[in-house]
């Protein structure tokens, strides 16, 4: 309890009666109401001046504060800067004045020295100033120091007070004699006597009077509490400061938003109501919004004093006040349980509940006495019942004060939030379970509410439930209504009766019918890898669906994971292209004889009219690779129509037809019945199927009417997988059938009947060019375009004059005129 204490008021009856009588009183007393009539208050019609502040800018300033030097308590800073001598004590005497009356009261009874500073040059004059401003305010001694040592301006003399205490055992009664001093100056005059006092204090009851008859003035009453700080008790004037003992009688404690005033009823009445005259008053801050409980000790409090301690408590605004009982539940003084109020669209109400620390029992009893109050507001309305956030709401509760109490008053439909959050449906019943029929039905109202809201009412229904009914039993809850069924309720659902032990949960809405338990998917996982063994269990091909979409959804296994599944089939199929959607890096299919299904060996098949391309991108290990051949290919393909009217083109990186990979891809693409099969490996796409015959050469075009007659030949390149040595070998032997005797001969590369530039270092054309230019007059070869776009033929070999080695000519073909 702090040292300054307020002055001790009267007891006066309380006038404000709780609505819980307290202990040992059945019936209060009507209070009367005054007859006699109250003047009424006029106001004040003239309209008082606003006061300016003072601005003080003068150019001398003053300050004050304690002295650090010895011989000195304070020290007063006047600071005038460079001026004319003469001005100097006009200039001092009005700050030195305003100081002496806002600060005066600091150099009483003090020993002060007034130091000048500044640039000014500070006469002697100056002192009798000082005198005259400082001297009124009594200090014990006052120096000046203006740069000529110190100067004595004023002495004083301390004020007389005499103080005389006398000791009685625990009681000590101090008489201060302060008939020849000024009230506020007593402190002064006792101050060394007071500390002799105050050290034999301990463990001491004081009492002080004055001899004047005088109110101590508010320093000496200061001075007073905070000498006699470590006493048991201190009056002044019969006026109780502080008790340490009647403090120790009435003790508040706070805790978790709640203040218990802990009362010591083991004294008399009158000691009682003495500590609640010194505690109460003090007790505001403390008790201010708190939930207070009121705690007698040895006996109960009277009527009287709980009405004091209630009233203390709401003038404070404490929120809840109750008194605590020993051996029964806590009377709840003050507030009232129920508070009701209406939208304003007149549809909706809300009903606060505040239990103020009332227990069950007394919840329920609050709420028989209150809610009959609150009929013609709640009839017909949809009406939320708000307790506290973190409230208990028991089975009990909720069948006392809704099913029973609420529910007769006729509301359209009863929800519950806590904190003004959390709500949740209670009526129309927003879940209902049937036990007895096989399977067990839960049925829950989507339209109830939003999802979470409907999901608080599963938990508090449904949980319980399947937590202890469940086990071995076949269980279909039905969703029913227009309401949206998220995914975290279905998720609940599913936890609730998987731990609790049902055999088959099947979950319907929108007659929609999805087969949750069993689970649809058994996994382990090893090594890195997922293994997962699927189990239809009776599900329709919609449930399967159903069941793997949400079971994925829910696992919680890496995303970019390895997984293997057990059995090949359709469900297989299924599953691994949900998880390969989902980012998995792997999925096998199979144990005996696993087939990689992701990443795939094949691409989408691309179609552009009646052309179909394959694009692999197989992986190192051959054997997987050609199982994925067996599986994939025949897939791609069998859904073609009219396949034999296609072309079917392989792109594999870098394959070459006798690869045995891709052999074995080509066979397959090629039992499957295409018109034709191509191979695009290291470069452009080449047919493998049918097979082409080569011409090896062949006659493209001729001129003989002119002076050095004219061959144009098609030279068929080497395929990539025929030996080169024996392709130039048969294109030599037929090159020597051809007249070519005294000619131009033109050679053009040809591959799959497309003309190719010649590159004359190739080997196979150089040889051609070498066997040719023995008989012919020259051999030329074709180089395609030149920067013009114009296609050319540039002279090999030469015995005409008109035409020499490296001669560039056009094509004399009209197509490549054109």
């Amino acid at each position: 309890m702090s040292a300054a204490r307020r002055r001790k008021t009267s007891a006066r009856p309380n006038t404000k009666v709780s609505s819980t009588p307290a202990s040992g009183a059945d019936d209060l007393p009507e209070l009367e109401p005054l007859e006699e009539e109250l003047d009424v208050l006029e106001p004040v019609d003239d309209e008082l001046p606003e006061l300016e502040p003072i601005e003080d800018d003068s150019p001398v300033k003053v300050s004050h504060g304690a002295s650090d030097e010895e011989g000195f308590g304070v020290r007063v800073d006047v600071t005038v800067p460079d001026m004319d001598k003469k001005a100097v004590l006009d200039a001092v005497g009005g700050p030195l004045q305003r100081f002496a009356a806002r600060d005066g009261d600091a150099l009483r009874f003090r020993e002060v020295v007034v130091v000048f500073g500044g640039e000014a040059m500070i006469g002697s004059a100056v002192k009798n100033l000082v005198e005259e401003t400082l001297a009124p305010c009594r200090p014990r001694k006052l120096v000046v120091r203006r740069g000529f040592g110190d100067e004595l301006l004023h002495e004083g003399e301390l004020p007389k007070a005499a103080l005389e205490a006398r000791r009685d055992g625990g009681r000590t009664t101090i008489s201060i004699d302060d008939t020849q001093c000024a009230p506020k100056d007593v402190p002064f005059a006792i101050e060394g006597a007071l500390a002799a006092a105050a050290a034999q204090a301990t463990e001491q009851h004081i009492e002080v009077s004055f001899a004047s008859g005088a109110a101590p003035h508010r320093t000496t009453v200061a001075a007073l509490e905070g000498a006699f700080s470590n006493a048991k008790s201190l009056r002044i004037d019969g006026d109780v400061r502080f008790d340490r003992e009647l403090e120790a009688r009435v003790v508040a404690e706070s805790s978790d938003g709640t203040t218990t005033i802990h009362v010591d009823t083991s004294a008399d009445a009158a000691t009682i109501d003495a500590a609640l005259d010194l505690v109460l008053p003090g007790l505001a801050r403390t008790l201010a919004g708190r939930d207070i409980a009121l705690q007698a000790t040895a006996h109960a409090l009277t009527e009287a004093q709980v009405n004091r301690l209630v009233g203390a408590a709401t003038t404070a605004g404490a929120a809840v006040v109750r008194m605590v009982r020993r051996d029964d539940e806590d009377d709840v003084l003050v507030p009232a349980l129920l508070r009701a109020a209406a939208a304003e669209d007149g549809s909706r109400a809300a009903l606060q509940v505040q239990p103020g620390g009332r227990g069950e029992s007394a919840v329920i009893a609050a709420f028989r006495r209150e809610v009959g109050a609150h009929r013609d507001l709640l009839r017909g309305r949809e009406v939320t019942v708000d307790w506290p956030a973190g409230y208990a709401l028991s089975p009990v509760l909720e069948t006392a004060c809704l099913g029973d109490l609420l529910l007769a008053q006729g509301p359209k439909s009863i929800a519950c939030s806590f904190g003004g959050a959390d709500r949740e449906p209670f009526f129309p019943a927003p879940v209902q379970i049937d036990e007895a029929s096989s399977p067990a039905v839960v049925c829950i109202d989507t339209e109830a509410g939003k999802p979470v809201e409907v999901l608080r009412a599963i938990e508090r229904r449904v949980a319980p439930w399947a937590a202890v009914g469940s086990r071995g039993k076949d269980v279909r809850v039905e969703f029913q209504g227009q309401g949206t069924v998220s995914r975290s309720m279905t998720r609940r659902v599913l936890e609730m009766f998987e731990q609790g032990g049902a055999s088959r949960l099947e979950a319907v809405q929108d007659g929609v019918s999805d087969v949750i338990l069993p689970p649809l998917l058994k996994s382990e996982s090893a090594g890195g890898e997922v293994t997962l063994t699927p189990a239809a269990a009776g599900r329709t091909p919609e449930q399967v669906d159903a069941a793997l979409a949400r079971e994925i959804d829910a696992a919680d296994w890496p995303a970019n994971g390895a997984f293997k599944i057990t059995e090949p089939d359709d469900l297989a199929d299924r599953l691994a292209a949900l998880l390969a959607a989902r980012g998995a890096a792997r999925v096998v299919v199979g144990t005996t004889e696993p087939v990689q299904v992701h990443p795939s060996l094949f691409g989408p098949l691309e179609a552009d009219g009646q052309q179909l391309k394959l694009h692999a991108c197989p992986g190192p290990d051959e054997e997987a690779v050609r199982a994925q051949i067996e599986r994939e290919v025949p897939m791609l393909l069998a859904a073609r129509e009219d396949l034999a009217t296609h072309d079917v083109t392989l792109v594999w990186p870098h394959g070459r037809k006798g690869d045995p990979l891709v052999q074995a891809t080509l066979a397959a693409i090629q039992a499957a019945g295409p018109g034709r099969v191509l191979l695009e490996g290291t470069g452009r796409a080449r047919q493998v199927f049918p097979q082409i015959r080569l011409d090896y050469v062949s006659v493209l075009g001729r001129r003989d009417a002119e002076e050095a007659p004219l061959i144009l030949l098609g030279i068929d390149v080497c395929p990539e997988d025929e030996d080169t040595d024996a392709h130039l070998a048969r294109v030599l032997e037929k090159l020597g059938l051809v007249d070519v005797d005294g000619r131009r001969v033109l050679l053009i590369g040809r591959d799959e009947g497309r003309d190719l530039a010649v590159d004359p270092a190739d080997a196979l054309f150089g040889a051609v060019c070498t066997a040719a230019q023995e008989r012919a007059a020259a051999t030329l070869v074709f180089r395609g375009a030149d920067r013009h776009g114009r296609p050319h033929f540039e002279v090999q070999g030469s015995k005409l004059e008109a035409l020499p080695v490296g001669t560039r000519v056009g094509d004399p073909r009209p197509s490549a005129r054109s």
